[in-house]
């Protein structure tokens, strides 16, 4: 069995995959937005929840970037002190934390966004139940 090396870490490949995703997400709510004062003149509710929840995401990729500087990413045999995992793990949960505010932000920008648009009374009545089905199965 040989051990681990430098070659086997994930760090590089995460933060790229975070930046793209990121810089991708970023450029799709700009275009949102800039389409919503074009031709709405106005934001909505859940316009606002929808940049919330990015924001809150961007502070969840932040800390997995930081995590990544104590040892996550890298085979355990490689991290030079327990230490580090140890930090880098605590990190990354608080980074989970905002990920699940995150999430939750953004399927109620969803939802209120499906809520708008449906004009029929048990439509909204449907979004309702699975928006709270939703929300609910998330905890």
């Amino acid at each position: 069995m040989t051990l681990p090396t430098e070659s086997d870490s994930a760090v590089t490949r995460l933060i790229i995959v975070f930046t793209l995703l990121a810089s991708l997400a970023g450029i799709t709510l700009g275009f949102r937005y800039y389409c919503k004062h074009r031709y709405a003149k106005q934001l909505g509710v859940d316009d606002l929840l929808l940049g919330v929840s990015y924001l809150i995401l961007t502070a969840a990729a932040i800390c997995t970037a930081v995590a990544t500087r104590h040892g996550f990413g890298q085979h355990i045999w490689t991290i030079p002190r327990v230490t580090e995992a140890i930090t880098a793990a605590r990190i990354v949960f608080i980074g989970g934390a905002f990920v699940f505010f995150g999430i939750a932000l953004a399927k109620t920008s969803i939802c209120l966004t499906l809520y708008n648009i449906a004009r029929r009374k048990w439509q909204r009545w449907a979004l309702v139940f699975v928006a709270a089905s939703v929300l609910r199965g998330q905890q």
